[in-house]
């Protein structure tokens, strides 16, 4: 007498979960954003191509699995990468705007926000890097304070009797 036995699992919710994933994937890495995620080594676990390219400036096998100081030097980790990751793992949502040298040798203004992912993977606590280039937004702000403060300047210094009105003509000043 032959006997068989079959086990039948439904993994279409498994399935949605993976599909789910490789879209978000597709999304991180044609992001224009530069992100990474390091643990609380300062070991990096993920980046994207922009990070790759614009931060790093070496290919995923000379980043994943090395220490941060190893991939970006002593002065990027110990001024930039250590005290913003350290401020994340003690809750901080910590966010940085500077002029910061880029891989191919560039200056740029970047917004760049760490924060810690909220659970444990792999009995890891884990940060995510993500900024974005804003160059032509700080010049464009910088340029618009000076030509402010020269309006000013000659408001200010002007012979003549000037009104300031808003749009229901109060006068403002």
């Amino acid at each position: 007498q032959l006997h068989s036995l079959f086990l039948i699992r439904d993994i279409s919710t498994f399935r949605a979960v993976e599909q789910d994933l490789l879209r978000y994937g597709e999304m991180v890495a044609a992001s224009s954003d530069f992100i990474a995620i390091v643990n609380e080594d300062y070991i990096y676990e993920a980046c994207n191509p922009r990070y790759l390219e614009l931060i790093a400036g070496k290919d995923r096998a000379q980043v994943i699995g090395r220490h941060a100081r190893e991939v970006l030097g002593d002065e990027a980790f110990y001024h930039r990468i250590k005290p913003a990751v350290d401020g994340a793992l003690s809750g901080q949502d910590v966010r940085r705007q500077s002029w910061r040298k880029l891989a191919n040798g560039e200056t740029r203004y970047t917004d760049t926000m760490y924060s810690a992912l909220p659970n444990l993977i792999n009995n890891r606590r884990l940060i995510v890097g993500q900024g974005r280039d804003i160059t032509e937004i700080k010049l464009a702000r910088d340029e618009l304070e000076l030509a402010q403060q020269r309006l000013d300047n000659h408001v200010d210094n002007s012979p003549l009797a000037l009104i300031e009105v808003d749009n229901d003509f109060s006068i403002v000043r």
